[in-house]
């Protein structure tokens, strides 16, 4: 019910009309002294307020319009607020969709899997990375190289975690998993490069990463994996730093394998126990081959001079490494064929990479090598082996990789294969050829630091 109010001579209404219209305040009549008088319509909705019919001072009318216009604003505000957050969430939402598809376009769809940790298995989802089918560095360089990429660059640049993650009323989830179910052939070299991916990524908490997890991100579909691929791992070590148990799945018998690998080692100093362990790894890895002492003593000499290299150089220039690093760290192993006439020795580092040092610490050489021809990655590599000069002028050493390359000539056939980031060098012996065989090529990919690899034939004939 409407009721009449007198707001006396010094109030205009007409400099409050929207005002005047929010509040159903409108103009009635004028009494018998000339004063205006108001009818507020349904005021005690409005306002909140009851008011009886008799006269008001301009005072009590500009403190009620106040109030009033007070009261309105604030919901005024509320209801733009509320229109902000609307538009905001509705614009998240549209941002998700299209983050969404354009991960599903890039990686693939979310797969249901059975997730591995430890001896128990449970039940996951996430988006796989696929591996190309023949995980190798010697037959299918290209590929591996472009997955290692892309392992890389979801684990670090998009920041992705490998250990699956706990939701609450769902199953757990993987941001990044390879599926090794793809996997049907896999190389020493490239299984030693997988595994020092995997241990950054698990121990990159040392530096702070933001990704990082010491927890182990488990095995994804273990029972659906190929038996050699299983075989090769589980003799580097890869299962042991993922903490797998190996009673999760019946392990084939070593005798059954075409090859005999060693378990990967790690460090990032050189001292007399990491030479004992070494040692005592490649007795292991010679046992039954018809070698000579010379290669016996050649292996270690190289090794060691790698390691060396490594802990000095590798990581001397940090400012270069685009990826999270473990300072001076490295990795190495080695396997033999079934009938022990092969042996292959596999060292790789994550440092700046040979192409990226060279030039940094032989700059005069470089600029005088170079100053009539393009240089390229693979040119850096063969000018690092044909350099006789050690960065720290130490009487002692001074061939480095040249070292491991002449131990090439002491066997009756081998090559010594290097590649650091876009570049691969080989250098091969052949059988029963005179003279040497140089060759050096660019690659389409980085492979994430310096991987030395050099096979023997050491069977006497």
């Amino acid at each position: 019910m409407a009721s009449g109010v007198h707001f006396g001579n010094s109030f205009k209404p007409g400099r409050h009309r929207s005002l005047n219209q929010s509040l159903g305040l409108t103009f009635h009549r004028e009494d018998e002294h000339g004063n205006q008088l108001f009818l507020l319509h349904h005021w005690s909705d409005k306002i909140g307020w009851n008011f009886s019919m008799r006269k008001r001072s301009s005072r009590e009318v500009r403190l009620l319009l106040f109030r009033s216009r007070k009261k309105i604003c604030h919901r005024q505000r509320q209801r733009k607020k509320r229109q902000a957050n609307a538009e905001y969430l509705q614009d998240q939402q549209k941002l998700k969709e299209m983050q969404y598809t354009e991960t599903v376009s890039k990686w693939g769809l979310p797969r249901k899997v059975t997730l591995t940790l430890g001896a128990n298995q449970i039940e996951a989802a996430g988006i796989p990375l696929k591996p190309p089918e023949n995980f190798s560095l010697e037959q299918n360089s290209a590929e591996v190289i472009q997955f290692l990429e892309k392992f890389r660059t979801r684990t670090y640049r998009e920041q992705r975690s490998l250990a699956p993650k706990s939701i609450i009323g769902r199953r757990k989830w993987i941001d990044v998993y390879i599926d090794f179910t793809q996997i049907k052939e896999i190389s020493t070299a490239a299984a030693l490069v997988l595994a020092a991916e995997f241990y950054r990524a698990r121990y990159a908490s040392r530096i702070g990463a933001p990704n990082s997890t010491s927890r182990p991100p488990g095995l994804v579909d273990f029972d659906q994996w190929q038996s050699e691929t299983v075989q090769a791992l589980s003799q580097l070590g890869f299962l042991e730093l993922l903490d797998v148990n190996l009673n999760a799945r019946n392990m084939l018998d070593a005798n059954d394998s075409n090859r005999n690998i060693q378990q990967f080692m790690t460090g990032n100093q050189l001292n007399p126990k990491d030479v004992e362990n070494l040692k005592d790894g490649l007795s292991k890895l010679t046992t039954g081959l018809e070698t000579a002492g010379g290669v016996k003593f050649g292996i270690y000499d190289g090794l060691c001079e790698a390691m060396t290299n490594t802990i000095d150089h590798a990581y001397q220039f940090p400012e270069d490494l685009q990826l999270p690093y473990l300072q001076g760290q490295w990795w190495m192993t080695g396997s033999v064929n079934a009938n022990g006439s092969e042996i292959d020795v596999v060292f790789f580092d994550q440092g700046v990479s040979i192409p990226c040092h060279l030039p940094k610490t032989k700059r005069e050489y470089v600029e005088k090598l170079f100053r009539s021809q393009a240089a390229n990655d693979a040119k850096m590599i063969k000018a690092a082996m044909e350099e006789r000069r050690s960065s720290t002028n130490e009487s002692n050493r001074g061939r480095g990789l040249v070292q491991i390359q002449n131990l090439i000539d002491h066997a009756q056939a081998g090559r010594l294969r290097i590649l650091s980031r876009s570049g691969e060098y080989i250098y091969q012996k052949g059988e029963g050829k005179e003279g040497e065989n140089v060759r050096s090529r660019t690659l389409k990919g980085d492979i994430g630091g310096t991987l030395i690899h050099w096979s023997l034939n050491v069977k006497s004939g």
